[in-house]
């Protein structure tokens, strides 16, 4: 399907003028945005998550390659983007992984196998992800 390359960015201004304390925009290509109510993000629900459970922002990592995930990244310790990620994204990265392959080698090499792993004692698991990023 064709499309007009200017069309998403005219809907984008006619949003924002119409709807801008309501609603928020982001461009996450050159094909697709993102509509949410003006108080949800990726970042408001971690903030929400974590008054529920009671965690650490900087024992959080995430994983991003778009601005909806910008919000993400400013409370989080630990952030993996791709290269090809947005620029302003990628200066908040920790880290930056080539592609999926390479991402999927860092997982393998950090992170616990939770199936495989047996806790008699029924306790929470811990991962130092500092490790990721020497």
């Amino acid at each position: 399907m064709s499309y007009h390359k200017s069309l998403i960015n005219n809907v984008i201004e006619w949003i924002k003028k119409e709807y801008d304390d309501e609603l928020s925009i982001v461009k996450i290509n050159a094909k697709t945005i993102e509509i949410t109510a003006r108080n949800i993000s990726k970042g408001s629900a971690i903030e929400f998550i974590q008054n529920i459970e009671n965690f650490k922002l900087d024992e959080i990592a995430s994983l991003g390659d778009s601005q909806n995930d910008y919000s993400m990244f400013k409370l989080c310790k630990y952030n993996i983007c791709f290269n090809n990620s947005e620029k302003d994204l990628s200066k908040l990265a920790t880290i930056s992984v080539k592609n999926q392959n390479n991402f999927d080698k860092l997982f393998k090499k950090y992170i616990i196998d939770f199936n495989e792993y047996e806790n008699e004692n029924n306790e929470s698991i811990c991962l130092n992800l500092e490790n990721w990023f020497d």
